[in-house]
C-alpha cells in the first residue's frame, strides 16, 4: 500500500498536471512540454521517457475516472478540451455556492474522506473564488488555489486578475518568457522586479512562483497573490538543468529571504505523529517524547511569526514553554478566532 507522502505526491501531481492542461484548454500540448513542464518539476532526478509516459497514462487514467478528460492523438500530444471538462452552471445563488465551497473543501482536508482526487478535481472543475462576502465568484481552473476561506479577496482585484496572473505565469513557463511583475512584500514595498519563471508550487492553498529574480540576481520565491501587475518582457530564459521546484518548496513560516534568526519548539500531538513527515516538510529536527508526542525545533525568521502561530493553530500544533513569544501569539490568535464567533 502506498505511503501517505507517496499518496499525497501522487495527488499532487495529477492536480498539478489537470491545472497545467486547464490553463491551456483546446490547445494540443506535447508529451515532452508536459514532462518538462510538470513531472520534471516535481522530482528531483528527471525520469525517462517511457517511465513518464507509463506515469501520464495512469494518471491520465485516474484523471479520467474523476471526471477530467485529457485526450491524445497519434503524434504524442495532448489536449484538454473544455467543451468535455468545463461544468454546466448548477445555477446556485451565491449563499448556496459560499456553503457548497466550504462544505467541499473541508471534506477535502478529511484523511478519511474516500475519494480525494474525485473531490479535489470536483473543486478544479467548478473553478470558483470568493469574494469579500463569502460569495463564489467565477474564475478559472488555474486561479482555483487562490480560494481565501478568510474572507479576504485576492490581491490584484478580484477573480478575473487571479486568473490573468496565473494563467499569464503558466503561458511564459511554457513559452520560456521573462515576466515584469508589480510586486508588493509583506511590508508594503512595491517594488517592479524582472523574473524567469522556473515554476509554480501550490502551498497552504495558496500558488508560489519560483523564478530567477534578475534585480537580485538569485532564485526568489513571490507569493501569486501579492503580484498586483505583470505581463511578458523580450528576455528569453532557459531552465537550468539541476532546477526542481520541488528544492524550493518551504513552510509558509520559512518562504522569507530573512535571516533564520529564532527557533521554535512545537508539539506534534500523538494522534497526528504519523504525519510528522508532512507537517515538518522534513525541516528541523524531530524528537519523540515519553508520552508520544513529538518535539519538533524549527528555526525561522523572526519577522514571520504571525505566519507561524497561523500554521500551528491550522494543524493543532501547541508551543513548548521554551517559545513563550510563540506561545502569546498562540493565545492571541486563539482569543481572535473565539471573538469572530462568540
Amino acid at each position: 500500500m502506498p505511503s501517505n507522502r507517496q499518496q499525497r505526491a501522487s495527488l499532487e501531481r495529477m492536480i498539478d498536471l489537470a491545472l497545467f492542461m486547464a490553463a491551456h484548454p483546446d490547445r494540443p500540448i506535447s508529451g515532452a512540454t508536459i514532462k518538462a513542464e510538470v513531472y520534471d518539476n516535481l522530482l528531483e532526478t528527471p525520469q525517462s521517457t517511457s517511465a513518464f509516459l507509463r506515469m501520464l497514462n495512469r494518471d491520465r487514467s485516474q484523471l479520467e475516472a474523476a471526471g477530467l478528460s485529457i485526450t491524445a492523438d497519434p503524434e504524442g500530444n495532448y489536449t484538454f478540451a473544455r467543451q468535455q471538462n468545463y461544468t454546466a452552471d448548477p445555477g446556485l445563488n451565491a449563499a448556496e455556492r459560499a456553503a457548497a465551497a466550504l462544505a467541499a473543501v473541508a471534506l477535502a482536508e478529511d484523511p478519511l474522506f474516500p475519494m480525494p482526487v474525485a473531490l479535489r478535481l470536483a473543486l478544479v472543475k467548478l473553478s470558483r473564488l470568493l469574494d469579500e462576502e463569502g460569495a463564489l465568484l467565477d474564475g478559472t481552473v488555474a486561479a482555483r488555489s487562490n480560494l481565501d476561506l478568510s474572507g479576504g479577496s485576492s490581491s490584484g482585484g478580484g477573480s478575473s486578475a487571479a486568473s490573468d496572473l496565473t494563467e499569464l505565469i503558466l503561458h511564459a513557463q511554457l513559452e520560456r518568457h521573462c515576466l515584469m511583475l508589480r510586486y508588493r512584500n509583506k511590508q508594503g514595498v512595491l517594488t517592479t522586479r524582472e523574473v524567469a519563471p522556473y515554476g509554480l508550487f501550490l502551498l497552504s492553498g495558496q500558488w508560489f512562483l519560483a523564478g530567477h529574480d534578475y534585480l537580485r540576481d538569485d532564485i526568489r520565491i513571490f507569493a501569486v497573490a501579492r503580484i498586483e501587475n505583470l505581463q511578458e518582457s523580450e528576455r528569453r530564459f532557459c531552465l537550468p538543468d539541476d532546477f526542481s521546484v520541488e528544492r524550493w518548496r518551504q513552510l509558509p513560516f520559512r518562504l522569507s529571504s530573512a535571516p533564520r534568526d529564532r527557533e521554535a519548539h512545537l508539539l506534534i500531538p500523538t494522534a497526528r505523529a504519523y504525519e510528522a513527515e508532512e507537517i515538518t516538510f522534513g525541516k528541523g529536527i524531530v524528537e519523540p517524547q515519553e508520552d508520544g508526542t513529538l518535539l519538533w525545533t524549527v528555526p525561522y525568521p523572526s519577522g514571520q511569526q504571525d505566519q507561524l502561530v497561523r500554521y500551528a493553530l491550522e494543524l493543532g500544533l501547541s508551543f513548548t514553554g521554551d517559545s513563550d513569544g510563540e506561545q502569546a501569539a498562540l493565545r492571541l490568535a486563539l482569543e481572535e478566532v473565539v471573538g469572530t464567533h462568540a
